[in-house]
């Protein structure tokens, strides 16, 4: 599984800094970002043929829980039909995988990354606008001003 490196920077910060505040801001995002690892996992055990039941019992939850929370992570693309059929974790996973790839210098022969995050940021944004995602993504927080 792919692990951002914002991630690993939280959970270094955790284990140096005693300030309860920046703690409790680095445990917001690493939450964040294993609220949204649950429903692409989820998404994945579906596919690869589990039945709600036993996601949910590897969850503690009933299966109806399970149903409505992929089916309200799914969505129709916002600023693109390319989105359509993609949850919202999905794309913040695609997010901070970009980001990684661009932060570290990676290319992708035939793709523009840069171009693509552009893409992923602009369809979450219009997804938080729309009031489908309840917070922004961690990545995106510096970039909104509200």
């Amino acid at each position: 599984m792919f692990v951002p490196q914002w991630v690993n920077e939280e959970f270094s910060k955790l284990v140096v800094i005693d300030d309860p505040l920046a703690n409790l801001r680095s445990l917001e995002q690493l939450g964040d970002w294993v609220d949204d690892m649950k429903i692409t996992v989820v998404a994945l055990a579906k596919e690869a043929g589990h039945t709600f039941q036993e996601i949910g019992e590897v969850q503690a939850k009933p299966r109806q829980a399970v149903q409505r929370t992929l089916k309200s992570a799914q969505s129709r693309g916002w600023t693109d039909p390319q989105f359509d059929g993609r949850d919202s974790s999905t794309l913040r996973y695609w997010f901070d995988w970009l980001t990684d790839q661009i932060a570290t210098g990676k290319t992708v022969p035939g793709r523009d990354l840069e171009k693509e995050r552009a893409q992923v940021i602009a369809e979450l944004e219009a997804r938080y606008d729309a009031g489908i995602l309840r917070k922004p993504p961690g990545g995106l927080r510096s970039l909104r001003n509200d």
